[in-house]
Parts: C-alpha cells; sequence; structure tokens
C-alpha cells in the first residue's frame, strides 16, 4: 500500500508520496475481509481492454511485471502509485493506493484499488480506579468500515501470450451509476471498455427478445416479460444489471434459463452503461403477429398500464384487447397486409 495525497500534475510543493518498501503481511482474517469487499463491489465491474493511444504507463508497467521483466512486486507497484500522483489535476481526490497479485485460473493477476481515508470512532470496555466504563477514541485512517463502497478497482489478467492485449475488469464505486470515471478509467490506468455502451444495450435488446420468443411461454407471460423489457429499456436508469432485471421480472423456474442464454450469447449479466442509440426506435412499441394474418401494434407504456392486455385463452389461442378512447379507424394498403404472416426477429424487426 502506498498514500498518495491530493496534489496538482507537477506541483513543487506537493506532499510527498508515501511508498512502502515492503509487502504489507496479510492475516487470514483480513486476506477474508478483502476477498469478499473485492467480489461484492465487482458485480458492477465493466470489462477492458488496454487503450494504444493512452499516454499512460500502467499498461507497460504491466505487462513487464507478467512476463518477468520486473520480478520486483514491490518496485512495480510504486511505479503505479507515481503514474497515479502523475495523472492527478489538483481535483482528484488522494488517499491510498492497494496493489496486490494474485492468481486467478492459474494465470497472474494484479489487483488495483484507489482508497479514501475514512474516520470514525471506536468504544472499547477499560477498568479507570476500579470502575468499568468505555473509552472512546476517534480514528481518522479507518478502510473499508462496514458496508462502505467508496473505492475504485480494477483486476488485470496476464495475458495468454506475448501479442494479446492485456485486458481487465474494472468498477469505480464513487460515480453514480455504475459508470467509470474518465480519471481511473484512461488518465491513470489507460484502458477503455472493451465494447461500447450501445452495442451492448442492443446485444441485450436482441437476445432478450430471442429468449423470449424461442422459450416454451404462454402468450400472457411472452407479453409479459417483453413489457418489462421495454420498461427496463425505457426508464431513466443509466444502467442495466440482466441478473437484477431477471429477478425482478421473470418467473424464477425461468431465470436460469434466461441467465444460460444471455451467457452464452456473450451479454453481460452484470451491471452495464445502458445507451439506446442503436435500438431508439426498436422499442418505442410492441408489435404481435397472429397465425391468422392479425398485427397488433401497441406502445408498451399502453401494455404496462393495462389499456391493452394480452390473455391466454388455451390451447395456443390468445386474446389481446384494448380500453380506450377510439380515435380514428383506417383501412391499409396491399402492400401492408403483405406482412401478414410475418413474425418479430430478435433485433425488432418483421422477418418471414
Amino acid at each position: 500500500m502506498h498514500s498518495v495525497p491530493k496534489a496538482g500534475r507537477n506541483d513543487p510543493n506537493a506532499e510527498p508520496l508515501g511508498l512502502s518498501e515492503i509487502e504489507s503481511s496479510l492475516t487470514e482474517a483480513v486476506r477474508l475481509n478483502l476477498q469478499g469487499k473485492f467480489r461484492a463491489d465487482l458485480t458492477s465491474a465493466r470489462e477492458v481492454i488496454e487503450d494504444s493511444n493512452a499516454e499512460s504507463p500502467i499498461p507497460n508497467l504491466l505487462r513487464d511485471f507478467f512476463e518477468g521483466r520486473s520480478s520486483d512486486f514491490v518496485a512495480m507497484s510504486s511505479q503505479l502509485a507515481e503514474a497515479l500522483r502523475q495523472a492527478q489535476t489538483g481535483v482528484n481526490s488522494g488517499g491510498l493506493l492497494l496493489v496486490a497479485e494474485g492468481k486467478a485460473d492459474e494465470r497472474k493477476i494484479v489487483i488495483i484499488v484507489k482508497l479514501e481515508r475514512e474516520n470514525g470512532m471506536r468504544a472499547h470496555g477499560e477498568v479507570v480506579a476500579g470502575k468499568k466504563t468505555f473509552k472512546v477514541e476517534y480514528l481518522n485512517d479507518i478502510l473499508f468500515p462496514g458496508k462502505s463502497r467508496i473505492y475504485k478497482i480494477g483486476i488485470f489478467w496476464e495475458p495468454k501470450s506475448s501479442d494479446e492485449e492485456i485486458q481487465g475488469i474494472i468498477a469505480d464505486k464513487q460515480v453514480a451509476s455504475g459508470k467509470l470515471s474518465k480519471f481511473f478509467l484512461s488518465d491513470f490506468l489507460g484502458f477503455r471498455f472493451t465494447e461500447d455502451a450501445e452495442e451492448v444495450t442492443s446485444r441485450f435488446f436482441s437476445e432478450t427478445m430471442s429468449w423470449i420468443n424461442r422459450e416454451d411461454f404462454s402468450s400472457g407471460i411472452k407479453a409479459r416479460y417483453t413489457v418489462a423489457l421495454m420498461a427496463e429499456l425505457n426508464n431513466r436508469e443509466r444502467t442495466i444489471f440482466a441478473k437484477k432485471f431477471a429477478t425482478a421480472n421473470f418467473e424464477p423456474a425461468h431465470q436460469d434459463s434466461y441467465i444460460s442464454a444471455m451467457a452464452e450469447a456473450k451479454v453481460h449479466v452484470s451491471m452495464f452503461e445502458k445507451d439506446l442509440t442503436l435500438i431508439s426506435t426498436k422499442i418505442a412499441k410492441v408489435q404481435f403477429v397472429f397465425e391468422n394474418g392479425a398485427i397488433v401494434i401497441a406502445p408498451h407504456e399502453a401494455l404496462e398500464s393495462g389499456a391493452v392486455l394480452v390473455t391466454q385463452e388455451g390451447e395456443g389461442m390468445s386474446t389481446i384487447s384494448v380500453t380506450d378512447e377510439l380515435k380514428t379507424v383506417s383501412s391499409q394498403t396491399a402492400g401492408s397486409r403483405k406482412q401478414a404472416g410475418r413474425q418479430l426477429d430478435s433485433s425488432g424487426e418483421v422477418s418471414s
């Protein structure tokens, strides 16, 4: 662990770094506590890959360590702390940099965590002049207090070959809605997201629609799950957590099937940033296609409110009822009738 006080870039009067000269010893209790903290916070992590256009020295420092050109772990971690100091602008808070090495699936990993010291009080019993009392102490160097999650964490894997880019996962608990600060992701670490948010969101939509349509669900369940998907995409939340979405909206018996399908399709089941750029026109309305050629198109809000209701009538038959004020009635062109008998594909488009 290294102390990296708050400082402006190249500030000659900046408080010096507090660099460790040896590794910190870990008791089993501390090790287990750290592992529990990291696992909990990494559920919202996003996949990243080194950015060849970034100016940060971190990717090269990690590569040298993974490939054995820099075998001194403490020296490497000190260089990471110095890189953090150089990336600071005077706005970024100071704190501690925790660097750890380990293994995952027989590959080396490096864990980088930016911490902030917290304060608090501790009370413990003692005896004064033969009488019991409690002594209260003020502490200003608490780490990981209780259930607090106010730090940034990244885990990076040893590449499988020398020409492979370094990849990892990063979570930022100090930025709302699961986003990552540019300072931590790019300026300091020199990484970028593996996929753009609009591509991840589009795949989540299309693969969820595919799963709903191919499973042997009743029409009522298909409609309910589709409405839930549309509501998830159209709400004001800036992120999507696929596993949480399934737990909140799908029957317990269907959740494992959905999570497995998403994993097979390489859709994130952890949190990712929502971007509707590629699907904005596809999620405004829901289309139902019947065997007899009838097509019903309804805005998802009407389904969500119950103004449009889908019910199962038995033997594969379904009824769609609309309760609202009728505004207009119009005929359809022959070209429109050619759509009869077609179905929605996973992208939300009509296909044969």
